[in-house]
């Protein structure tokens, strides 16, 4: 992560860099590395994860569990846990949960569009080898994928923030 940091700073003019293809093709060699680590991690964590949730506790002490910790998230939260599925399917598996359709419409679908935008463009950029927007925006987005909790401590813990 901080291998790509400092790359990505690079690339958004925070830091100076001599070759802006090499930065990108270094970046892109650093993202996939990342990407194998971060996937075998996340496969371990729902083969032991939610088996063990499962074995320990009941679905509505599960729902409880999950109702407390999205209580806490902020605004971009949720868009990055629903961000892997379609919108058809993202609106069924909502709708599965309880969420109202007026609530979907209204507050998450803005904000999965946000998301999509802020975050998850600009890495794409990155990932096909093209260099992201150079505005400061996208440069602060695009840090923050990065380092999720960097400003909580200068914010109150990130509560009410848009990130």
């Amino acid at each position: 992560m901080d291998a790509c940091k400092v790359v990505v700073r690079a690339l958004c003019g925070k830091t100076p860099v001599l070759d802006a293809k090499d930065a990108m093709l270094e970046l892109q060699g650093k993202f996939e590395a990342l990407k194998v680590l971060l996937l075998a991690r996340l496969a371990e964590e729902e083969s032991t994860g939610i088996s063990l949730m499962r074995k320990h506790f009941t679905h509505a002490e599960m729902r409880v569990a999950v109702r407390k910790v999205l209580s806490g998230s902020r605004p971009m939260d949720l868009p990055q846990m629903l961000r892997p599925m379609a919108p058809d399917a993202r609106a069924e598996w909502l709708a599965l949960h309880g969420v109202p359709h007026i609530v979907q419409v209204l507050l998450i679908n803005p904000r999965c569009r946000q998301y999509e935008a802020k975050f998850t463009a600009p890495l794409a950029a990155l990932t096909a080898g093209v260099q992201p927007p150079a505005h400061k925006r996208a440069a602060a987005s695009l840090l923050q994928c990065l380092n999720p909790h960097a400003n909580e401590a200068s914010h109150g813990a990130g509560h009410g923030h848009t990130h």
